[in-house]
């Protein structure tokens, strides 16, 4: 669907910009244009269509990221694990969505404020494991547990601070199936 072409398009551009770095590698650089981040976060998804309420969850996040030569625009490529639930109340049952496992590729575009601040905005596509676990109706007053191991496609607009090079503050949303969707606040220490 549309979201395998972004990240087919994106994985393309990741490709290209990485074999004209290396191209480039022979030149000498003032500048570091390559970075990690560790991030740790919350994350929310959605009530259900059966009103049961969203808990927060957290998630811990691994970018690496390529800035672009004398360009305002970045590629990362980032791994991350999560988990988050849903209390419904008038069955007295959780739902839990696990993220054992994604892996997504970003184009950033940042916006360069001060020379210690800046503000970025960004897309990804990626592919996410998830287990998920809900309770499913039987009988009358009957329910059961369920557990279901999926692969999902996955967009992720985000938009961020990055304060003197080693924090940042990142504001996000992953895309799939509005099951296991959620938004996310992270906040990253980056080095290099």
């Amino acid at each position: 669907g549309m979201i395998m072409k972004a990240a087919r398009i994106l994985i393309l551009i990741a490709f290209m910009v990485l074999e004209a770095n290396h191209v480039c590698s022979a030149k000498e650089r003032k500048v570091r244009n390559s970075e990690f981040e560790l991030a740790v976060g919350g994350i929310i998804g959605h009530a259900n269509q059966y009103g049961a309420t969203p808990r927060p969850g957290g998630q811990l996040l691994l970018e690496y990221r390529y800035n672009i030569p004398e360009s305002s625009l970045s590629l990362g490529a980032q791994a991350s694990l999560g988990y988050f639930s849903r209390y419904d109340s008038s069955i007295d049952r959780i739902s839990k969505v696990q993220n054992t496992g994604s892996t997504t590729v970003y184009l950033d575009y940042n916006f360069r404020i001060k020379e210690k601040f800046s503000v970025f905005t960004g897309l990804g596509a990626g592919l996410m494991a998830i287990d998920y676990e809900y309770p499913q109706w039987i009988a009358e007053n009957t329910y059961e547990q369920k557990y279901i191991f999926t692969r999902s496609a996955v967009l992720n607009p985000r938009v961020g601070i990055e304060a003197f090079k080693h924090l940042r503050v990142t504001f996000e949303y992953k895309l799939m199936k509005k099951s296991y969707s959620y938004f996310g606040i992270n906040i990253g220490f980056v080095i290099g």
